[in-house]
């Protein structure tokens, strides 16, 4: 395939690094759902479908071979139905519990997202929270903000003091912002949850 990548990172990729399998299978997923490819660093030339095809590959195998990132990747596109994968929340369980295990920061706040919903698993505001407190732990700034305001939802003072102190640790984080909207999962929007533990 032709593109302007970098010939390190693709050499990488070629031994077997999964990191930069990992890297470059996003870059590839990226590119197909753009409609500037070449922002990605891709040559005009190369169709969607086949950046589609490359990006699922390098995807899988990193996954297969226990790059924690890419099985994130993996797992929210059998949950979301992104990049042509068919929704099965059995995979999307067991990627995103493999990244987890992996230590990935952002594949808790998806499995979270599974138990919010009730999509895949027993709806379980217990596991979401647990999940959520493990995004947290591992600095990851949506997952802070989502519980800070999931823990605000209750009346008990301890728990909204924890929700203070997670907003201004994730206003610390790398882009120096206060948690919104956007940083926060769309799952505990849904009126339906309980505030119960």
């Amino acid at each position: 395939m032709e593109d302007e990548l970098n010939p390190e990172l693709e050499a990488c990729a070629a031994a077997g690094d999964v990191r930069a399998l990992a890297y470059l299978g996003m870059l590839y997923l990226g590119a197909s759902d753009s409609s500037s490819p070449e922002s990605y660093g891709f040559g005009a030339g190369i169709a969607p479908a086949e950046l589609l095809a490359e990006g699922r590959r390098l995807i899988e195998l990193a996954a297969e071979r226990g790059n924690a990132e890419a099985q994130n990747e993996l797992g929210l596109a059998y949950f979301r139905g992104d990049f042509g994968y068919e929704i099965n929340t059995d995979l999307a369980l067991d990627w995103l519990s493999a990244a987890t295990e992996g230590g990935d920061n952002i594949a808790p706040l998806n499995l979270a997202r599974m138990y919010f919903s009730g999509r895949g698993v027993a709806l379980s505001t217990r596991d979401g929270e647990r999940y959520l407190r493990l995004s947290a732990e591992r600095k990851y700034k949506p997952g802070r903000c989502s519980l800070a305001y999931w823990l605000d939802r209750g009346a008990d003072a301890a728990r909204q003091a924890e929700a203070r102190a997670l907003r201004e640790a994730a206003a610390r984080s790398d882009d120096g912002y206060e948690c919104s909207d956007f940083d926060v999962i769309e799952e505990l929007f849904v009126s339906e949850l309980s505030d119960s533990i």
